[in-house]
């Protein structure tokens, strides 16, 4: 009866018919944070009727239960009840702070990465490699305190361009290229789909993360 319920109010949801409302997107905390988060002026400006509810969080939101409408997602999706679009790649460089590089060569780098419970990550994997056999100088299982930790001069890590490369504290050492590409998913419930609020947040994300490209691609710390 839940389920039934939950299912007529997103039926309800995605008829409606007016340019206004809340659109609640899910997306990994970084990429919420700091790529979609600066970028939704045009969206306010093009739609003022239309409130986003960013959520950053690990865990994925589920989309049946009404938990987000929208979600942002680094990995294909697997439920076939649910609509995907293929947004682009998130591509990995290897970054340093400027003022690490003028103290320390590369045989005396420390590396910065994910703890044991991500060490399936493809970014995790290709850094593991470039460090050799040797052990990480400092382990988080987040994004966000590993980016902290870089700029801050702590040692080098696997870092997404649209970070690394948007800030001007840090170098990009290697292109980590095919070998820690991340696939960037759009996912929507098919109730929702049409509903016209959530019709142009999606229409939004399209857009930006295709002007994006370059950045998202590491073209800019090329």
């Amino acid at each position: 009866m839940e389920a039934e319920a939950i299912a007529l109010q997103r039926q309800a949801s995605g008829a409606a018919g007016q340019l206004q409302g809340s659109v609640r997107l899910a997306a990994p905390p970084v990429v919420a944070s700091h790529f979609i988060a600066p970028r939704l002026v045009d969206l306010r400006k093009s739609h003022p009727g239309i409130r986003l509810e960013l959520i950053g969080g690990k865990d994925s939101a589920n989309l049946s239960r009404r938990e987000a409408d929208l979600a942002v997602r680094l990995l294909k999706p697997a439920d076939s009840g649910l609509i995907a679009r293929r947004l682009g790649l998130l591509a990995y460089g290897l970054y340093a702070a400027r003022d690490y590089l003028r103290r320390r060569k590369p045989e005396t780098f420390d590396y910065l990465g994910y703890d044991d419970s991500l060490d399936h990550v493809p970014q995790q994997r290709w850094l593991l490699r470039q460090a050799e056999g040797r052990p990480l100088a400092f382990a988080a299982n987040d994004l966000a305190s590993l980016y902290l930790a870089t700029r801050s001069g702590l040692g080098v890590a696997a870092l997404p361009h649209f970070l690394g490369a948007a800030d001007a504290k840090l170098v990009c050492l290697a292109q980590a290229g095919a070998a820690a590409d991340r696939e960037v998913w759009l996912l929507v419930h098919p109730d929702l789909r049409r509903a016209p609020r959530v019709r142009a947040a999606m229409d939004y994300l399209i857009a930006l993360f295709e002007r994006e490209k370059p950045l998202l691609a590491g073209k800019a710390a090329a």
